[in-house]
Parts: structure tokens; sequence; C-alpha cells
């Protein structure tokens, strides 16, 4: 295993800022506010914010990669899904929350391609705050499937890359694993703190009558429920 270490002087508060300013977050928060419309038990709400924060960091992890590597075509994880839906266009898509996939597929989080204009992926991306080492080998199989249906984007053997955050590199480094990891400079409780600010904003708006239920997301002042950038 590889670490990719990338000096760019990039901080939290930039890739935050520019998170909230995106419209990722707010695609996030619609999702958030729908699912606060019915009634749920505390352990889906600690689930739903355990998915949110997953989420954040896929957006925060995939801005850190735009800094860090600006010579470079990256594909977000909306276009990446995008690209496969045209490979597989029969297949179903899936709407989790916060997560759209298509049935029976496995797609990256990102893609890196290191020509910007063409040329074959040198990264499968993966953006993860989990410690669980078992999901190396089942993206790697994914990988070579991939690399089958679609040789003229993976055909020239990529890399799989895990992009991390700083205080998980303990879980990744030392496996014996054909794979590169980024470790963003970013941290678990700090994904965790910003998600618990943004859902106890929504919910202080709902209970001082700030906010209705029932407008869109572009009638909202979404500024009242973005938590503080400094």
């Amino acid at each position: 295993m590889a670490v990719l270490l990338i000096e760019n002087g990039i901080s939290f508060q930039v890739l935050k800022t520019e998170f909230l300013a995106g419209e990722r977050f707010g695609q996030v928060y619609l999702e958030a506010r729908r699912f606060a419309q019915s009634q749920h038990s505390e352990e889906e709400i600690d689930r739903m914010l355990r998915r949110m924060g997953g989420a954040f960091f896929e957006q925060l992890g995939y801005l850190f990669l735009r800094h860090s590597l600006p010579g470079s075509r990256i594909l977000s994880p909306e276009d990446t899904l995008a690209l496969f839906r045209t490979f597989y266009p029969r297949r179903p898509i899936i709407n989790h929350l916060f997560q759209t996939g298509i049935r029976g597929v496995t797609p990256p989080d990102g893609i890196i391609f290191q020509d910007p204009e063409n040329g074959p992926a040198v990264h499968w991306v993966e953006y993860t705050m989990s410690s669980n080492c078992k999901k190396p080998g089942r993206c790697l199989n994914a990988l070579a499937i991939s690399r089958d249906k679609m040789p003229g984007i993976f055909g020239q053997d990529p890399r799989l890359l895990f992009v991390i955050p700083e205080n998980h590199e303990k879980y990744f480094t030392g496996k014996r694993l054909d794979t590169d990891i980024m470790i963003a400079p970013i941290r678990t409780t700090q994904v965790l703190d910003l998600v618990t600010e943004t859902w106890r904003r929504y919910r202080n708006g709902l209970e001082d009558g700030n906010m209705r239920q029932d407008l869109p997301l572009s009638d909202i002042q979404l500024s009242s429920c973005l938590p503080a950038t400094n």
C-alpha cells in the first residue's frame, strides 16, 4: 500500500466553506428535511445522521482531490454514476438516503484521469470514514469487473485509491493491500460536528416557527440552517 502525500496547504476550513456554498450540501439537506417529515425512532435518526456524515465526507473528499490534483480530471460522485449508467442502461436505479446506485453494479465514488482531455483512468476512488478493511477487497473485485466491461476506461490497470480522514490511516497502513491512500485534512469529529450542527439548526428552526416543512428548498433561507464557517 502506498500513501500519496500531497502538500497543498488546504485546510478543513477551506473545504467546509466551499462545501456549504455548493449544490451538494443543499441536496443532502433537502433529503434530511424530507426524512424529518415523518416520525422516526432514535435509532433511525442516529442511522440517518451517520449516513449524512458519509455524504458530507464524500463531497469534502472530492473537493480535497480537486485542490490536490489540479492537472487531473476528477469525476464527481454524480458524474461517475452517470458514466456507469451509460454502460448499464437497462439496470434499474436504486435510491437510498443520500445515495443513488445501480442495481447489481458497484461503481466507484470517483474516477481520476491523469490527462484532463482523454486517456484511461489512473485511479478508482473511494471516499470512506469506515475502519473496515474488508472494503478494499470488495472494491478490487468491482474494479476487475469494470475493467472487463469498460476496457477503454479501466483497461490500463488503474489503482484503487482510498481518501480517508487524517485520523484513520492506522486502519490502512501496514495492511497487505494493493491500494493507495490519500489522507485528507479532515477529522471524523469535524465531520460529525458539522452533521450535528446542521441537524440542530434545522430542528431549532422548526421549533422556533421560522421554517415551514412544505416549502421547496429554493424558497428556504438556507443560510438559517448553515453551520458557522468560522
